[in-house]
């Protein structure tokens, strides 16, 4: 059972990191689909980390509510 979780949770983890990238890349062009994006990148986050990346998930979940009420 633990060898299943460990590789999903890797993939998780860089599916975060990537759509986390993408939204950065958004955020000066249309602010609103980077917060969503950085909102997502959080639930994968918590869902798929242990209690280490919840300090990141923390960060994501701030850049994703600036930028979807940066005016």
């Amino acid at each position: 059972m633990g060898s299943f979780h460990t590789p999903f949770l890797g993939l998780v983890a860089i599916a975060a990191s990537i759509l986390g990238l993408v939204s950065v890349y958004y955020v000066s062009k249309k602010p609103e689909a980077a917060g969503v994006g950085f909102v997502i990148a959080t639930m994968f986050v918590i869902v798929g980390s242990e209690y280490i990346n919840v300090v990141s998930g923390v960060f994501l979940l701030i850049a994703g509510i600036s930028a979807l009420f940066r005016k």
